[in-house]
């Protein structure tokens, strides 16, 4: 978890935040870890960049997994 974390954070930062599959791929790195309110707020941060509403849709099934305090699994 903790590795994902620092991976995931290099890559937002190599895109000044502004690549919002990488901000989801940060999201779920912070879920996995347990730091839900850390995941929250990146995934609110990558859905305000997306345009389309299907993306959205996907993007907010994870959001409503972080607020109930559980991590992606498939």
């Amino acid at each position: 978890g903790s590795a994902a974390v620092g991976y995931a954070e290099k890559a937002v930062a190599a895109t000044q935040g502004q690549n919002a599959k990488y901000l989801d791929t940060l999201a779920a790195a912070y879920a996995e870890n347990g730091q839900f309110t850390e995941a929250i707020g990146t995934q609110n941060k990558a859905i305000s960049l997306l345009v389309s509403e299907e993306s959205k849709t996907d993007f907010r099934k994870r959001l409503s997994l972080y607020q109930a305090n559980q991590p992606v699994r498939d």
